[in-house]
């Protein structure tokens, strides 16, 4: 995104910027947008590093939205969030989640005319 676009959508956010940068010289309002757009190229490369895009459990989580049923995305979710899912509530989740299959095709009807948004997989 080019220097003038992020100008413009700042000032657009946050009308007071421009009562500001009427105050400011040429030089500094070059030197302001220079480095917005330097901490927003950081910050998007630093997202890509840390955020998990491609990790296991982001696409195993895709079952929760009731889209298609899967028992071992459901078993694996299971074992990723232990703090969740305890050991002594294991056996009750996996009769809950066999139970899910045979109602699936219901859930998944009622899910399609919900309100519910998400991000889609690219």
């Amino acid at each position: 995104m080019s220097k003038e676009r992020i100008q413009e959508k700042l000032i657009f956010e946050y009308s007071t910027l421009q009562r500001s940068l009427e105050e400011m010289d040429g030089d500094f309002q070059v030197k302001l947008f220079e480095t917005a757009q330097k901490f927003l190229i950081s910050c998007l490369e630093n997202m890509k590093i840390w955020l998990p895009f491609f990790d296991q459990t982001l696409f195993d989580s895709d079952v929760a939205y009731l889209k298609n049923y899967n028992l071992a995305e459901w078993m694996r979710l299971k074992d990723r969030f232990t703090n969740i899912i305890r050991k002594e509530d294991e056996n009750s989740f996996q009769d809950e989640v066999k139970r899910l299959k045979y109602n699936f095709l219901d859930l998944k009807e009622g899910t399609i005319h919900s309100n519910i948004s998400r991000l889609e997989k690219e």
